[in-house]
């Protein structure tokens, strides 16, 4: 080897070496002092942006790493919303506060007569005064309680009713069951007890292994950075000019409405999905659920949340992408397989349903819009029609638990 290539490959070899250690020792710096995320520009690597927000929980995977009273503020367009459509959806102001548990503010005051267990359907809210806690207490005169948090599952539900609801002796706890992911959240949760990640939250990996995924995080932004100076990642068309595949439109009144789906129907039958390990473990967790209520004289409820095709599929216009299209036969015929999964497991167990699905079909049918176009959610309007359902049904439920 010339003498010229080698002392190259050295010096190569001697800078790779330098610029690892000096990003190991700032890892390490981040790691051991995390206080300092708050003061750098960290975000645009995904790692940091998790870590800022949030810090391993031994049962719950993860908790907020505010675990205090603050406000965040921000302007989103929907979790479903992407660049390339250009059309822009309507920007959403979003101001939450949260208590010392990490979960949204409560203008309630213990004793709770309503604790709610889920996940971001009851943390969202565009303010304080708009998330389903807070519009069932207006609606109901009930106390409420919102123990919500986005990403939670089923497994995360239980832990949170005996960590935090048991000890506030409601009348009733609903376990807010949402039929788009909280399936995956058993296989998720699950993944992560046999030690891989849920979903990409990689923060209760070792050492080595987050600092693995921020060197591959930090190489990836590089490679986009410099795609994207050289041209090759390029904004998309008007939907108008180019009908995305991924892209529906629904008959919303007299309008058809651009809208994205995040969550599809599944296409085995009811019977195939109670006979799946995930759906058995539901049936143990609410089994759970029930019992440990009713050791604590409180009244058990599970509330079925549909995903947008469940409520819109049969809604779906023929200007839709060719992926929503070509999906929609299937998804039709599939409408009701996971609502009638759910309520044999809540007739199996004897336990209180608040079913949503029925009632969400029926106001879409005449026209109203009640989920996000370009978001998972519900808008304010759906969290208001949800409030409604359920407290005419605690009411209902109410008048014949006197024995609890």
């Amino acid at each position: 080897m010339p003498i010229l290539i080698k002392r190259l490959l050295l010096t190569t070899i001697a800078a790779t070496i330098s610029i690892l250690l000096s990003l190991l020792v700032v890892f390490s710096s981040l790691e051991f002092f995390p206080v300092l995320l708050e003061k750098l520009p960290l975000d645009i690597i995904p790692y940091y942006a998790q870590k800022r927000k949030y810090q391993p929980d031994e049962e719950l995977v993860f908790v907020p790493r505010k675990m205090h009273a603050h406000v965040d503020r921000c302007v989103f367009k929907g979790n479903l919303h992407l660049k390339k459509y250009r059309k822009q959806a309507p920007a959403i102001k979003y101001v939450a506060s949260y208590g010392a548990n990490g979960f949204r503010t409560n203008s309630s005051q213990a004793p709770y007569e309503v604790v709610l267990i889920g996940d971001s359907y009851l943390e969202i809210g565009e303010s304080d005064d708009k998330t389903l806690s807070e519009q069932l207490k207006a609606l109901s005169g009930f106390s409420t309680y919102n123990l919500g948090r986005e990403w939670y599952g089923p497994y995360q539900y239980l832990k949170i009713f005996r960590r935090h609801a048991i000890k506030q002796r409601p009348r009733f706890a609903l376990f807010c069951f949402f039929s788009g992911n909280d399936i995956r959240d058993i296989q998720q949760y699950e993944n992560w007890l046999n030690g891989g990640d849920y979903y990409g939250f990689v923060l209760s990996r070792s050492f080595l292994s987050r600092f693995h995924v921020v060197l591959a995080q930090v190489a990836s932004g590089l490679v986009k950075t410099i795609d994207l100076c050289r041209g090759v990642i390029k904004d998309g068309v008007d939907w108008h000019e180019v009908i995305y595949p991924d892209l529906g439109f629904v008959k919303i009144g007299n309008q058809e409405v651009p809208m994205r789906f995040g969550y599809w129907n599944p296409t085995a039958t009811a019977e195939e999905l109670l006979a799946k390990h995930e759906w058995t473990t539901l049936r143990d967790i609410l089994f759970e659920f029930k019992d440990i209520s009713y050791q604590q004289k409180i009244v058990p409820v599970v509330v079925y949340i549909p995903h947008k095709m469940e409520v819109y599929g049969e809604l779906i216009t023929n200007q839709s992408g060719l992926e929503v299209r070509n999906r929609l036969t299937k998804q039709l015929v599939s409408m009701d397989n996971s609502v009638t999964a759910f309520r044999r497991i809540a007739a199996e167990l004897n336990i209180n349903l608040i079913d949503l699905t029925p009632a969400f079909r029926a106001v879409a049918i005449k026209g109203e819009l009640i989920y996000y176009p370009f978001d998972t959610h519900w808008n304010p309007l759906g969290r208001q029609i949800a409030a409604q359902l359920i407290t005419t049904r605690l009411r209902e439920i109410e008048a014949g638990a006197s024995d609890y």
